[in-house]
């Protein structure tokens, strides 16, 4: 006797009639040294629907031509992650363009050019994810002032996407998070306390433009006393 199947799912209280946004990529728009194994990330704010197909959704080009893509979709369906079925030519300038992705009310998202990249002269792919250079505060920093930011940087440049949590016990600190290249800023959102220990959990965090990540571990430090 054959097995019935269900799904179950639950609606919300009230029409959604606003189409999805793209809230984060891992690169900047203009990057010039995107590795030839590189892969461009596109972020949404809510899940995307199948009734406009992912793998064709979305496209990637030249000045000359189109580029055969592997397209995936997250296990929230939020994320979407764009890669070329061979190498990208070095040197080249891409477009990536959005023809229609949907939400589960059928509000579309489609916009042409929505990030703009150029590929690294380099013919070697990127296989090692990112090194840590310099941490300030640095790792077991004593007296470290009440008000200050966090920053973070590696050897190459990093998914923008890239947010290391900073905790005292178990509590998240709650902060702006800025990502400029190979940099990461954290500005929490009120003072630390004094006399207290934190830690900066970077781990495999923090991907480079071909997803490559290394363990870089947690990182200690205390404050002075107010």
């Amino acid at each position: 006797m054959a097995q019935s199947q269900r799904r179950v799912f639950t609606t919300a209280d009230a029409l959604d009639a606003t189409a999805p946004i793209l809230v984060a990529t891992n690169l900047p728009d203009g990057y010039t040294d995107m590795p030839l194994n590189g892969k461009v990330v596109l972020e949404f704010d809510v899940a995307l629907s199948d009734s406009c197909p992912i793998e064709t959704g979305v496209t990637l080009s030249t000045d000359d031509s189109s580029v055969d893509i592997y397209v995936s979709l997250s296990s929230d369906r939020k994320i979407v992650t764009i890669e070329g079925q061979e190498n990208l030519s070095a040197d080249t300038t891409y477009y990536v363009s959005v023809n229609a992705f949907c939400d589960y009310a059928g509000n579309q998202y489609a916009a042409s050019n929505v990030l703009t990249f150029t590929t690294s002269l380099s013919e070697s792919n990127d296989t090692t994810g990112p090194s840590l250079v310099s941490l300030d505060p640095a790792s077991n920093a004593t007296d470290v002032d009440v008000n200050t930011t966090i920053t973070i940087v590696f050897d190459e440049v990093i998914d923008g996407r890239s947010l290391p949590e900073i905790k005292q016990g178990s509590d998240v600190i709650e902060g702006e998070y800025e990502v400029l290249g190979d940099t990461i800023i954290f500005t929490p959102n009120s003072a630390l306390l004094g006399s207290t220990t934190y830690r900066i959990s970077i781990l495999s965090s923090v991907r480079d433009m071909a997803g490559n990540t290394k363990n870089l571990g947690t990182h200690t430090f205390s404050t002075g006393s107010n």
